[in-house]
């Protein structure tokens, strides 16, 4: 039986009246005589390498922590904090990302309200001075205000899927709702690209519709889009989950965005040509921007997977000192 597309927000009495997509080719006319005498504009990053007005991509396999680091990127843009504890603070001066409060938009089309609660209560409960939004004392009233201000998540599974594009690649009014909510949004957060169209996504016409759609939402906006979408199986047997390629479906999903980030799982291999010893491997998550078309190339970024599934950078020092701890007990074990 095919559930209900879901509402986003309150309900509409009717459909909003489709909007006729499409420009006059001769309006995209770059003005040489206006703009060539000047300097350029300083490019305008939401992420380092995710340029105002485009979508990104948020690459990983299923089950490695991509709703968790979304929800985490989320909160920390819409409260103007570090993300992961630090994460994105590598791509230079000329790439930096905004550090005041956002409005973030964040569609989940696979979590209940039930599971967004508590992993929020978990991201949010270190940063809280009373340890627990529960428990809030001044300073945390004053930073539940501000998520409250910046932060809309839509938990969508307790209604159904958020339908954005129908079997032809038409938009859906949900997609119009979507359009609306993402007004004045820094950042739009989507997951998983899977269940948001009811199309084929090894097919390259469908997808690059999809794409491009999706694209309209923020185009000409001071804001940005990252979608999340799954790793193929044999990314990961094949150990390239840190490349572009690894992205499932058409490659019309990668060859749409300008940036791609990959979550992956380290392999045995990887860390132990990095000198990496960690004890507990299957809570460190790599991080690898496997594309970046205005960005410099960034090196890869390790994150550790703490209590409740909240992700961390790893520091320098902590994987040194693992190591020491690693070779120590190999010795011992070995005595």
């Amino acid at each position: 039986m095919n559930q209900e597309p879901v509402r986003l927000v309150a309900p509409l009495a009717t459909p909003p009246a489709k909007r006729r997509h499409g420009f006059d080719l001769a309006q995209a006319r770059f003005a040489i005589d206006l703009n060539l005498p000047s300097d350029p504009p300083a490019l305008s990053h939401v992420l380092p390498g995710l340029l105002v007005g485009t979508v990104g991509l948020l690459a990983a396999p299923g089950g490695k922590g991509k709703t968790m680091f979304l929800l985490q990127l989320a909160a920390a843009m819409a409260l103007g904090r570090p993300i992961c504890g630090g994460l994105f603070e590598l791509g230079g001066k000329d790439a930096c990302r905004r550090t005041e409060p956002s409005k973030v938009v964040v569609v989940l089309a696979e979590e209940s309200a039930a599971i967004v609660h508590h992993r929020l209560h978990t991201i949010l409960s270190s940063s809280m001075r009373g340890g627990s939004p529960l428990l809030p004392h001044t300073a945390d009233l004053e930073l539940l205000e501000t998520l409250q201000r910046n932060l809309v998540v839509l938990p969508c599974a307790d209604h159904g899927r958020p339908t954005l594009f129908d079997r032809d690649g038409k938009t859906t009014w949900i997609y119009e709702r979507l359009q609306e909510l993402s007004q004045g949004a820094h950042l739009v957060l989507l997951d998983p690209l899977r269940q948001l169209h009811n199309g084929d996504e090894v097919d390259s016409g469908y997808m690059t519709g999809v794409m491009s759609s999706l694209q309209r939402i923020v185009a000409g906006t001071s804001g940005a889009m990252m979608v999340a979408h799954h790793t193929s199986q044999a990314s990961s047997v094949a150990d390239y989950g840190d490349r572009a390629q690894a992205a499932r479906g058409s490659t019309a999903i990668t060859d749409a965005v300008r940036f791609q980030l990959n979550l992956s799982t380290p392999s045995d291999k990887w860390l132990r040509s990095m000198g990496i010893g960690y004890d507990d491997t299957d809570n460190l998550l790599r991080v690898d921007v496997a594309k970046a078309n205005h960005l410099a190339p960034v090196p890869t970024q390790l994150l550790i997977r703490g209590p409740g599934g909240v992700l961390r950078q790893a520091k320098q020092h902590e994987l040194q000192m693992r190591i020491g701890v690693s070779s120590r007990s190999r010795k011992g074990a070995q005595s």
